[in-house]
């Protein structure tokens, strides 16, 4: 019996796409994204807001929101909700594109791409540098902190209601799942 592989979509392919189109690469393939529900926007809004305040106070370096590619290999650009792109580490934005994955992710989850966001890019956010990703659960109202431990993606906190949650990605930042949803 014949199998045929199905062929990988790369860059190259991804590309193609129109402006604007709401796609990402994911191990080769090309995933079409739902357009965000209103709490999803709050919350990138809200996050966005508060790391960029931070950011801008500190002379810290980028913060970026979605839509905004960022290619980490040929078979992988995802668009994270939320980026901090330090300093130190500011070569990686180009003009059109980021190319390396951030010091922080932050992905706001939704039913249609939480299997995505958890299981499949978290794990190449870290292996291509990520030091943090959070995970904004809308249903949940809540906010979890993700960070590479013995080679595995291991939530460090997690924070619901007023619970504070820091990170030494940003040691300024000091926040609640309340002020995001706010």
């Amino acid at each position: 019996m014949l199998t045929v592989e199905k062929q990988k979509a790369t860059y190259d392919d991804y590309a193609l796409l129109p402006e604007g189109a709401k796609h990402q690469l994911i191990d080769g393939e090309i995933i079409e994204m739902p357009t965000p529900i209103v709490a999803h926007q709050n919350a990138v809004l809200n996050l966005g807001a508060m790391l960029r305040e931070i950011v801008m106070k500190n002379k810290l370096g980028r913060v970026l929101i979605a839509p905004m590619d960022v290619f980490l290999d040929i078979h992988n650009t995802f668009q994270p909700d939320v980026m901090f792109i330090s300093n130190e580490r500011a070569s990686i934005i180009g003009t059109d594109i980021v190319r390396g994955a951030p010091d922080l992710i932050v992905e706001v989850l939704s039913p249609s791409t939480a299997y995505y966001d958890l299981r499949k890019k978290m794990p190449i956010y870290f292996k291509y540098g990520a030091k943090e990703c959070w995970i904004i659960d809308v249903s949940e109202r809540a906010i979890e902190r993700y960070a590479l431990i013995n080679g595995e993606p291991t939530r460090l906190s997690k924070s619901t209601g007023n619970e504070r949650i820091t990170t030494p990605v940003l040691p300024d930042l000091n926040c609640s799942a309340e002020e995001i949803f706010a």
